[in-house]
């Protein structure tokens, strides 16, 4: 890493895509994940350095991605096997984790295999920052991909100063129980000086949780086991509002609000801008729209739905067979309600 930087956040992937070109070179692209908008406004008025994960690089191509990377911005690249990779994210932490943690139980699924690379993953990252970090340094951990970095890297570094952010929910102790490894993934937890989540209530199940696997010592705000306390607090993530007010004085904005207007004059909008993912509910907002065109049909011509798809975890079973009912739903919805001048469903992926 650069010197004299003694912020550092750090991710499962840097906030940025790497496109091969034909020359054999490598172009950088802004990637367009929520992490890194939340992010953009703390990077205007506090510079920090960002490590994470950059997927699917060969590895004789990787010294010249990492100095590609590095010039684009305050980069640190970490470069993994593709097997421990799938493992690790299409595995433990979406086949296990986030279905788990969003209260979908039928759909969690363990595996010591996904376990043994995720610890590795984590591993790899502690191992990394450990050698590359001033003393003192602020490290700021991101997410449900890392969740037992704050424990290895502590050991490996106790001059650090360690928070963690969780960007899901954190289930009830009644829930989080259901995971074989709930008690590895607390204590990786409790290695952070800071633990925060989106609201109050996934603050307290943490710490209910911490009470009563760990039998941890804790307060509303606290938790301490062993020799470690732990704050611990819930921070709801924002945006950047001048970015958004930049965009809206824009001349490109302007122009695409005006087209809008003369593409749906006289129409009914409906949006939905999701990520394609089971816990956002598209088949059954899909449902409700054919089901009211159903109850009123004078609406077929009025309404349209402008739902817009982000692709999410292409390679997980359970998300292929999901794009697939969106896609046949749209197709049913739009054959059976519209017409040559009229799709009640405009489906943006």
């Amino acid at each position: 890493m650069k010197s004299g930087k003694n912020f550092v956040v750090v991710s499962n992937r840097l906030p940025i895509e790497v496109v091969r070109k034909k020359s054999s070179e490598f172009e950088i692209r802004p990637g367009s994940g929520g992490l890194a908008s939340a992010l953009s406004g703390v990077q205007e008025t506090t510079p920090f350095r960002w490590m994470g994960s950059v997927p699917g690089i060969r590895e004789k191509d990787q010294e010249k991605v990492s100095r590609s990377v590095s010039e684009a911005g305050d980069y640190h690249s970490l470069f993994l096997p593709d097997d421990i990779y799938r493992k690790y994210y299409d595995g433990f932490s979406n086949q296990c984790l986030w279905p788990l943690f969003h209260y979908m139980p039928g759909k969690f699924e363990f595996s010591s295999e996904h376990w043994a690379a995720y610890r590795e993953v984590n591993e790899r990252f502690a191992a990394e920052l450990a050698k590359t970090l001033e003393t003192g340094a602020r490290v700021w951990i991101h997410d449900y991909h890392l969740m037992l970095l704050p424990r290895m890297l502590r050991n490996l570094r106790p001059d650090l100063k360690i928070a963690f952010f969780l960007h899901i929910p954190f289930p009830s102790s009644e829930i989080f129980r259901l995971l074989p490894v709930r008690q590895e993934i607390l204590e990786g937890l409790l290695g952070s000086d800071l633990v925060g989540f989106h609201t109050y209530d996934y603050s307290r199940h943490f710490v209910t949780s911490c009470r009563r696997i760990l039998g941890a010592d804790s307060h509303y705000d606290l938790v301490t086991s062993g020799d470690r306390t732990a704050r611990v607090g819930a921070y709801p993530i924002g945006i950047n509002p001048e970015q958004f007010l930049r965009s809206l004085k824009s001349e490109d904005y302007q122009n695409y609000v005006e087209n809008l207007k003369s593409t749906y004059a006289g129409k009914k909008i409906l949006l939905g801008v999701d990520r394609l993912d089971y816990t956002k509910g598209i088949p059954e907002k899909l449902r409700a729209l054919a089901r009211l065109l159903e109850l009123h049909p004078e609406l077929k011509d009025q309404l349209v739905f402008v739902q817009i798809g982000i692709p999410s975890r292409d390679r997980v079973e359970d998300y292929v067979k999901l794009k697939r009912e969106v896609d046949r739903l749209v197709g049913e919805i739009n054959g059976k309600f519209g017409s040559v001048a009229h799709q009640p469903i405009h489906y943006v992926t």
